[in-house]
Parts: C-alpha cells; structure tokens; sequence
C-alpha cells in the first residue's frame, strides 16, 4: 500500500486517525498523554500532547478562557483561581479586587456590602489594595496587623530592591531591649527591609531581627542602620541567648561541603572562636569530624546533609546556608565584620580545589578590596600570634 504521509509505495501500513501510514512514519509519531494513542497532528496543552479527540475534551478557563488540562469547581484554571475568593456571607466566589473586609476578616462581596448583610457594628473595612499578604498562610492581613513584633517565622523575606548580583546574603540578629520593646520595634520598623518577630528562645522580652536578602554591600548597609538605632537601646553580647545568623545563597555541594570544612575544622578553631565570640553546643555547635582531613573527593551527599538546627554552619531547607556560630551584637564594627566574614569564607570557598588550602591565614590574605571591615576588626581586637595584619 502506499503511505499517505511519506508517499512511500508498496510498503506495510498501519491506519493512524483514519490514514493509511508506513510503519516509519508511525514510529515518528508521538503519544497522546490523555489516551495513549499514536497521533498525526497533536495539540501542546500546559506542554503536554493531546490527540485532536482528547484535545477537544479539554474544558475552558471561564475568566481567561485558556485551553487548559483541568479547572476548578468554579471553571477556573489554578492561575486564574488565585484571583477569586469566596464571600464569607453569601458564599458567592468573586474577584479578589471586588471584596472588602469586616472586622473579623471575613470577605465581603460587592452585592453583600450592597444589601447590607454586613453587621451594623463592623466599621473597619479594608479594600484588597490595601492588604498585606502572607504567601505562606495564603491569608491577608492590613498593614497595621502586619507590622510590629509578629509570631515566630510569621514574616516574608524579599530581595533588597536595589540588589541584582544574585549572590545574596541576609542576618537573623536577637537581642533583648532594654526598655519598652514595642517602642524599639516601632523605631526598628522605620527602618527598610527589616522585620521583627518573637522567639521563644530568647529571654525576658528579647525578640528576632530578621533583614531582607540582597547583594552584601546593601545588607550591610541595612545592619549598620539597625546597630544605630539599636545603639543604648538593646543589648545582644551581654546575654546568654542572643545569636546572629547569616544566611547565604548556597551553590553547589562541592563549595557547601568546603564552606563546612573551613568553619568546622580544628586547625580553624582559634581564629573562628575569637571572630564568633561564643561557643554553644546547645544553639551553635562545631563539629570536628567535619574537617579538610575528611573532606571528600567525589561523594558529598553524606557530609553535606541538612545538619540538625544547632549546628554551627548548616544547610537549611529553604536552600541557603546559614552560619550560627556568631553571639549576637549591637555593635556596628563587630555587627559589620561579621556578616562580611560569613559571605566572604563562603566566597573564598569557592575559588579553592583543596580542603589543604581551607585555612584562616590564606583566606584572610585573599580577602579582596571589597571587603572592608574584617581586617580592621581583626586589628582592633588583638588576634595575637593568631595573624600579623
């Protein structure tokens, strides 16, 4: 028979969609996802191919109108479906910028503000424009609930606008104020790209700073507007509790299982100690198997797990490494060299092939011209033999 596609003759056929195809032609052809069926002409839904049969099965979005594979009880698709809500009186789904708020929440439609199904006593009622929303809990919430001291990992971090390097950095600073603490966190929040959130950990009426993440000279900047404001007003060194936290933007499990070797291992021990000016193995403990003597050539998986929280330096969940070694501060040199020396090891991490090559001496003698606090704090504090600066 003759192929109706290649125009092959006297070749085997196999029909395919009501035509007649040489068995090459057939092995071409690609499946339909939805039937399993070879197909001649298939059509690209949400990257998936259909059959032209299954295709036209596919339903409709009723707000975008898109082809797409599946839609919700109300006809939408999941784009489209974050846009909507539903009445919390009516029970009607509405767009998200079509509903107000009552006083406990709830979602208000237009037609319920309308006929008056709102209680005579709910006199605070917000537009959508001006909510603040919560990605994690999905929920919104008006920009004065959103702001002060708010529940413990209750904030959303975002990139310091001006950042672009894509090498971001970010700090987690507890401290305990020294007068009224809701005061402070006012004076705090006036401050960009910085957050204020409870901690059980911390003692008395201590809280968590948490900053934006950026490029590393705008976080700094960020922590040394907070060290002035915080200057006579908290302490964080002289308490048992308080730690700073500096997450980094992790590459590759090579760097991140070197980054662990160079905070971990014991040759390392004495300058880190005096840089970090704690040692807790109940918040930020070091871990002496991890050293350059161990570090290994091929498989990291093993050395570079998610470590428990009270590691030193670990990798966390949400794909950053987070060194926990540094006591908390509110001094600006001690606060500044800090953060520096934790982006610039991770930095220096990187540039190296040999664990032999992670010590403190060669990376202090690296340290490039960008980084312009961790040498003088060294010099201000008396390293000793430990380094001639």
């Amino acid at each position: 028979m003759c192929c109706e596609n290649c125009q092959k003759d006297e070749v085997e056929t196999q029909e395919i969609e009501n035509k007649n195809l040489c068995l090459e032609c057939v092995e071409e052809l690609v499946f339909c996802c939805c039937c399993g069926n070879k197909t001649i002409e298939p059509l690209d839904c949400e990257t998936e191919d259909y059959c032209p049969s299954c295709y036209s099965d596919l339903p409709a979005c009723d707000h975008c109108g898109e082809i797409v594979s599946s839609v919700d009880d109300n006809n939408h698709c999941g784009d489209c479906a974050k846009d909507f809500c539903k009445c919390g009186y009516c029970g009607e789904t509405v767009l998200n910028n079509d509903v107000c708020y009552d006083d406990d929440g709830d979602n208000v439609c237009e037609a319920c503000q309308e006929s008056g199904c709102i209680p005579e006593d709910s006199s605070s009622w917000f537009s959508y424009d001006d909510l603040y929303l919560h990605e994690s809990e999905g929920n919104y919430y008006t920009y004065e609930e959103a702001r002060g001291i708010r529940q413990y990992h209750y904030s959303e971090t975002c990139k310091i606008s001006s950042s672009r390097s894509g090498k971001y950095c970010g700090f987690e600073l507890e401290i305990i104020p020294n007068d009224d603490r809701d005061e402070l966190a006012t004076e705090i929040l006036e401050l960009k790209d910085l957050h204020c959130e409870e901690d059980s950990s911390l003692d008395e009426d201590g809280f968590e700073i948490i900053s934006n993440y950026g490029d590393i000279d705008d976080v700094l900047h960020v922590a040394s507007e907070l060290s002035n404001t915080l200057k006579g007003n908290a302490k964080s060194h002289d308490t048992d509790c308080c730690g700073l936290h500096v997450h980094l933007t992790k590459t590759n499990d090579f760097d991140n299982a070197k980054m662990i070797v160079f905070w971990n291992d014991p040759d390392n021990r004495k300058f880190i100690k005096k840089f970090t000016r704690r040692e807790s193995k109940d918040y930020a403990a070091f871990d002496s198997d991890k050293s350059k003597k161990n570090l290994p050539k091929e498989d990291f998986e093993e050395f570079n797990t998610q470590d428990c929280k009270y590691k030193s330096v670990r990798i966390t969940y949400k794909g950053t490494i987070e060194v926990r070694a540094f006591k908390g501060t509110t001094l600006k040199t001690t606060l500044l060299a800090c953060i520096e020396l934790a982006y610039y090891s991770y930095e220096y991490c990187k540039t190296v092939t040999s664990g032999e090559d992670l010590t403190y001496q060669k990376f202090v003698n690296w340290l490039p011209e960008e980084s312009v606090h961790i040498k003088p704090y060294i010099a201000s504090k008396n390293f000793g033999d430990l380094l001639c600066v």
